[in-house]
C-alpha cells in the first residue's frame, strides 16, 4: 500500500506474523531517510505487539535503504550484543 502497488495474491503479510515471533526478542534499525520501507512501516509492525512486548526499533538519521549499513554493522552488532546478552 506505501508504494501503490497491486498487493500479492495469497502472500504472507508478514506483519501478521508478530504473534508467531512474539516470544523472540528482536532489536530493528531503519533508516529515516528510507523510502522503500519508511519509518511508518516499522512503527506499524511494532504497534502489533502488546505494549510491554514491543521490540525495540532504532531509527538511524542519514541512512537510508542502503546508505551506510556496512560501515555500521560493527556498532550495530555491538549494540545488539549489549542489548540482549547478558554477561556471564
Amino acid at each position: 500500500q506505501a508504494h501503490r502497488v497491486t498487493g500479492l495474491r495469497e502472500s504472507l503479510n508478514p506483519a501478521e506474523e508478530w504473534a508467531a515471533v512474539r516470544s523472540i526478542r528482536q532489536i530493528h534499525f531503519a533508516g529515516l531517510d528510507d523510502k522503500v520501507v519508511p519509518a511508518a512501516v516499522i512503527d506499524a509492525y511494532a504497534a502489533r505487539f502488546p505494549l510491554g512486548e514491543r521490540p525495540v526499533v532504532r531509527y538511524l538519521s542519514g541512512f537510508d535503504h542502503e546508505c551506510c549499513w556496512v560501515g555500521a554493522w560493527p556498532d550495530l552488532w555491538r549494540e545488539v550484543v549489549g542489548t540482549f546478552v547478558s554477561p556471564r
